[in-house]
């Protein structure tokens, strides 16, 4: 058995045979008996690292007799490769001995990190080429490319020795070689400006870093500790999340810290990338640890995510089971009405706690048969369908609850021709809710749609006319019309095609912080006579703007999304 030993070749640990190690001292003594360079030297210790790499000899592998001579016998003995003055190269004057050119940070005459000076070294460019061209490639992609170039600076090793630098710019490492590097660094100034550049970004982003560690972690405390001191706080903000329920309570609280470990995590990243910066140093250690904290903070999105999604899926598909289809007939005075009246009301939960609000779904058909509806809600949903004379009310009451979020009420209701709709003003917790209100005609004289804010109406058929109050959305585009008179408050859409006439009451003055004519409009496609009376005049079928409202005749406008 043969006994080993350690040594360390250019700072890198290496198992070996004692044989070998005396045979390699030895080499090395008479190696320091031709030059006292200690540069030179250093670049004989990295070249012999290559050369035992070749040989498959790792890093902390054994080097044995057999590679010892084989490095000795590439390189050569002193006396083989010494000049006139003492100094040797790591190979014979005349044998090449480059292993190929290589990609370093070049840092004599970086501007920054030497990234783009290594890659123009590299390519045997002038830096001016591959500085200009990032520039356009940094504005072109929007100063993404600014990150591959903090990846490529972490990533690429500076060119510290002679052996690297002649490895960079492609050249045999040589005793002539060598000399030269050795010599133009004993007279080249000091590359001020990258060290200046270097200091000002370190301090500067280590500075935000740091200010950033800070923030995250007065952050997490301040969860912390208004979680703590509430016990509703973070179940609530779960519900309006994904809507699991009172149930589910572990599941908020989960979640909850695990949203703080990731914010811990990430205070950790910071405060990491801070020490970096202000160390102006990216070891090895440093490098694994922001891996492990970045692995461990996708990891706790993805529970939260994975644990929230899977909770609320549940949660859906319990919902949906619950749904009932009700199928009834409206007694016989519903078939004279002539107008009708919708109110959605959710009421408040008995635990005071807000959940997701509702959004239902009414839909008026004109229908020859008997009056009925149909309605698909939760079994706790209430319809409610009053007659009195020529008026009619459809009363929904929805009571609050996590349930909301995944199933909606939907409701259909058929009965006569009516000669006015309207939406109530919408009552509930937040008064909030988005009711989609449908009516679906035939063709009659006359129609009016009273509008309400927090509510849409969709309306079709064909109608000599129709007339529109009041707010909210009112769509109809689906019709066709020959007369549209708008009479509009504050806070009023609507939308139609092309009509034959167009008669608008705007008002103009409107309050400060309102949304002017993104608030308060009317878009139609084109209005035939070419003519409109708009607050009582009559004006050409153009668009009309003002601070509080507009009248837009735009048929690319009609159908865009302004809402």
């Amino acid at each position: 058995m043969k006994e080993i030993t350690r040594i360390h070749l250019a700072k890198t640990a290496y198992d070996i045979e004692v044989t070998a190690k005396k045979q390699l001292e030895k080499y090395i003594t008479s190696l320091e008996s031709y030059t006292q360079d200690a540069d030179v030297l250093a670049d004989v210790e990295i070249r012999m690292t290559e050369l035992l790499a070749e040989r498959k000899v790792q890093p902390g592998g054994v080097i044995a007799a057999d590679d010892v001579a084989a490095i000795r016998a590439q390189l050569g003995e002193p006396y083989e490769f010494a000049d006139d003055s003492g100094d040797i190269a790591v190979g014979s004057t005349e044998t090449k001995a480059s292993s190929g050119r290589r990609l370093y940070r070049s840092v004599d005459d970086a501007m920054l990190g030497g990234v783009l000076s290594g890659v123009a070294a590299y390519f045997k460019i002038n830096p001016l080429w591959t500085r200009l061209a990032f520039i356009l490639v940094l504005f072109g992609s929007f100063g993404f490319a600014s990150l591959v170039y903090i990846l490529f600076w972490i990533m690429t090793p500076q060119a510290r020795t002679a052996t690297e630098k002649l490895q960079m710019a492609g050249k045999d490492v040589t005793v002539n070689s060598i000399k030269e590097i050795n010599a133009q660094e004993e007279v080249a100034r000091p590359n001020h400006t990258a060290r200046t550049v270097q200091t000002i970004l370190s301090v500067g982003l280590g500075s935000l870093s740091a200010l950033s560690a800070l923030g995250t972690f007065a952050l997490s405390l301040w969860l912390v500790i208004a979680a703590l001191g509430s016990n509703t706080m973070i179940v609530e903000a779960t519900n309006d999340f994904a809507g699991l329920g009172d149930g589910a309570a572990w599941v908020a609280w989960l979640l909850f810290w695990v949203v703080v470990t990731g914010m811990l995590l990430l205070t950790s990243l910071f405060a990491l990338i801070s020490y970096a910066f202000f160390a102006k140093k990216t070891t090895k250690k440093i490098i694994i640890s922001g891996i492990v904290i970045m692995v461990l903070g996708v990891a706790s999105v993805a529970t939260v995510l994975g644990v929230g999604s899977t909770q609320s899926l549940r949660v859906a598909n319990e919902s949906r089971s619950l749904v009932r289809e009700t199928k009834a007939t409206i007694t016989k005075e519903f078939n004279s009405v002539t107008a009708v009246k919708v109110t959605v009301r959710q009421t408040e939960a008995s635990n005071g706690q807000s959940y997701f609000l509702a959004n239902p779904v009414v839909r008026y058909v004109v229908d020859e048969g008997p009056a009925r509806y149909e309605l698909s809600a939760l079994p706790t949903a209430k319809l409610a369908i009053n007659t009195e004379g020529e008026n009619a009310t459809i009363n929904l009451e929805i009571p609050a609850s996590y349930r909301n979020s995944f199933v909606q009420p939907a409701v259909t209701v058929y009965g006569p021709a009516l000669s006015e709709v309207s939406v109530n003003e919408l009552k509930s917790n937040s008064d909030r809710n988005n009711v989609q209100f449908t009516y679906e005609g035939t063709r009659q004289d006359a129609l009016t749609v009273q509008g309400s804010n927090g509510g849409s109406i969709n309306v079709s058929g064909r109608y000599e006319s129709a007339t529109v109050k009041g707010r909210g959305i009112v769509d109809l585009s689906s019709s066709t019309v020959a007369l549209l008179v708008v009479q509009s408050e504050q806070g009023l859409n609507v939308s139609a095609g092309t009509i034959r006439d167009l008669q608008v009451t705007q008002p103009d003055v409107c309050p400060s912080g309102s949304y002017g004519e993104n608030d308060t409009r009317v878009t139609v496609a084109s209005v035939t006579t070419g003519k409109i009376t708009y607050n009582g005049s009559e004006l050409p079928a153009n668009t009309h703007r003002t601070n509080c409202a507009a009248v837009i005749i735009d048929e690319d406008e009609t159908y865009s999304d302004v809402y």
